[in-house]
């Protein structure tokens, strides 16, 4: 009987050994989520908060083109092929 209970006196060592092992590895996978969280919500509260040296957009008041900037300036006629502009050095 004590061979039986020296047994699993170890088999239960063991088990708190490995349950040792385990909440460590919870213990850092836990200090990594947080620290994961913490980055991703400073990413967020960065991207929410406005910035001086944000670009400007054509929905804020001020426009930085004029209006005619968009117009096509196209010297060609549409008449000429491709192949004639390449002999011409069109």
């Amino acid at each position: 009987m004590a061979t039986e209970l020296a047994a699993f006196q170890e088999a239960l060592q063991e088990l708190q050994e490995d349950l040792d092992y385990i909440r460590r590895l919870v213990m850092n996978a836990d200090a990594k989520a947080r620290k994961l969280y913490q980055g991703v919500d400073m990413v967020i509260r960065e991207l929410d908060t406005p910035s001086p040296e944000a670009p400007v957009t054509p929905t804020c008041p001020f426009v930085p083109w004029g209006e005619n900037d968009d117009a096509t300036d196209f010297e060609d006629d549409g008449n000429t092929s491709s192949d004639e502009k390449r002999a011409t050095g069109s």
